[in-house]
């Protein structure tokens, strides 16, 4: 929290969002291959410790298991983080299962640096997706931290 009088610099205020994506439709099925299914984009300063969120919602069939990660770039950067979700319910159009996900990077150079979200069937063979719709959308999205 800012101090009275105290000058902040936007980009430098913990906890600023400093990109943000907003999902609105489903995703294409995916089933054992990994698939980019979410990504953000956003500024980043050289040595600033940056948190990457995520709220995802997903369907697939009862008792398979999506892999989740949020990776630097694209599929074959560094992962930063990974979950496994199991489907509970087959047919799960209207509710889905959901996870918010969290990492956290510091930034090696001044540039605009993509974050994507990826999933997988891995155990099951599918198919799954992301789950989401106006009223129900999944985020990702950019804060800074520190540094």
């Amino acid at each position: 929290m800012p101090l009275a009088g105290q000058i902040l610099q936007a980009g430098r205020i913990p906890g600023e969002r400093i990109a943000t994506t907003r999902v609105t439709s489903n995703s294409g099925d995916f089933t054992t291959s990994q698939a980019v299914v979410m990504s953000v984009t956003g500024p980043l300063v050289a040595g600033r410790t940056y948190g990457i969120h995520a709220f995802v919602r997903f369907s697939g069939v009862d008792n398979e298991d999506i892999g989740v990660r949020i990776l630097e770039d694209g599929i074959g950067g560094s992962q930063l983080q990974s979950l496994a979700m199991e489907m509970s319910v087959d047919d799960q159009e209207t509710w889905g299962e959901s996870r918010w996900m969290y990492a956290e990077y510091t930034a090696p150079a001044n540039e605009d640096k993509t974050f994507v979200i990826t999933a997988q069937v891995i155990a099951g063979s599918g198919p799954a997706r992301l789950l989401a719709t106006a009223s129900r959308p999944c985020y990702m999205y950019i804060e800074y931290i520190e540094g």
